[in-house]
């Protein structure tokens, strides 16, 4: 798994269950998204601005002449290499009580937030897959992460926080962990989610013939898909042949803890090719190959109803008619921004992170 990847990873968790579902302002989205900028690389990320009358709070929320968008400290620590950590450091010292910490801006964000609209993402690539198992490139990647949830997540300092796992426990030979998860959850198509399509979504990586991102993963530390078991409705365990300590924080936070629901696996794996059906806050509505992919509000989402009617994400290849959109107001987000261009979007009204 590459640094780059870790890093966009770990952000994924924060972006969907910190923003999406609790209703989306600007300031909001670049404080987290800036983090994104200074881990990957400065300058590859906007926002701009809205023209609706409703704009002139969202923009105040954007650029405070007085307070930057975003903490310096905390880009900081987002730039820092997981690899650094001690390996034989317990990566779960937390794990008896992993509730994220309140953040009181965050929750204001969020109570101040308009709700309903759309947001404009601007993509240079098709997702060549959103079966999340199988991403293995930025198209995908960006286009997943609101559309799945993952049994454990991270948050934009990379601490293990719940996810579709509310409470785990790591042995202390740490060949097991035990997952609790959430009751209630639902998928976009109305199956529940537990312990049984838990394991189902899982065993998948043990299928040669798949050959997914994390075989060689589950393989090599997890053995067969006889050392997960469905202990019962609600509690997943997961027996290990082989010590990985990290082997929850680089795999089971990230895609390969992300759920599907069986009814789409039980349709084939390659329906979930393109027809994803997750727990996330955004469900699939439809994708046009070289034009655009679509997302709507889930509104029996466990989290909450998210705040923003839908999410468009347009495929648009050259990163000159990306600028044109934004500069527009025809977009909202682009990653595709080069640093030379970021003095000239700004000043026609275009919002930075380091605005």
């Amino acid at each position: 798994m590459s640094d780059i990847k870790k890093q966009f990873d770990s952000l994924r968790g924060a972006v969907s269950s910190d923003l999406l579902n609790k209703g989306l302002s600007r300031r909001g989205f670049m404080k987290t998204t800036a983090l994104a900028v200074g881990a990957l690389s400065a300058g590859t990320l906007l926002a701009a601005c809205e023209d609706d009358d409703a704009d002139d709070t969202a923009d105040d929320d954007v650029v405070d002449d007085d307070e930057p968008a975003v903490d310096t400290d905390d880009t900081d620590d987002a730039e820092e290499e997981v690899d650094d950590e001690d390996d034989d450091e317990d990566p779960m010292d937390d794990a008896d009580d992993p509730d994220p910490v309140d953040d009181a801006d965050d929750v204001a964000d969020a109570e101040d937030a308009p709700s309903g609209g759309e947001l404009v993402i601007l993509n240079e690539q098709n997702p060549v897959s959103l079966d999340p198992v199988f991403h293995r490139d930025v198209g995908s990647t960006r286009a997943m992460a609101y559309m799945y949830d993952s049994l454990v997540e991270t948050d934009v300092e990379t601490e293990l926080v719940p996810g579709l796992a509310h409470d785990w426990e790591i042995s202390e030979d740490g060949l097991q962990i035990i997952f609790h998860l959430e009751e209630g959850v639902m998928f976009h198509d109305g199956e529940e989610f537990n312990a049984e399509a838990a394991k189902m979504n899982l065993d998948r990586n043990f299928d040669e013939s798949l050959n997914t991102n994390f075989y060689d993963d589950f393989t090599s530390y997890v053995g067969t898909a006889d050392n997960i078991e469905a202990e019962d409705e609600y509690t997943l365990v997961v027996n290990f042949d082989s010590l990985y300590a990290r082997f929850i924080h680089d795999v089971f936070h990230g895609y390969a803890g992300s759920m599907a629901s069986p009814a789409a696996l039980e349709a084939g794996d390659m329906n979930v090719h393109s027809n994803p059906v997750g727990t996330g806050p955004y469900q699939f509505t439809e994708f046009e190959p070289d034009s655009q992919l679509v997302m709507d509000r889930f509104d029996d989402y466990w989290r909450g109803t998210p705040g923003l009617d839908r999410i468009r994400v347009r495929v648009i290849p050259e990163q000159s008619v990306q600028m044109a959109e934004l500069e527009a107001g025809n977009a909202d987000i682009s990653f595709s921004v080069q640093a030379l261009d970021v003095d000239r979007l700004e000043d026609a009204g275009v919002a930075s992170p380091r605005s």
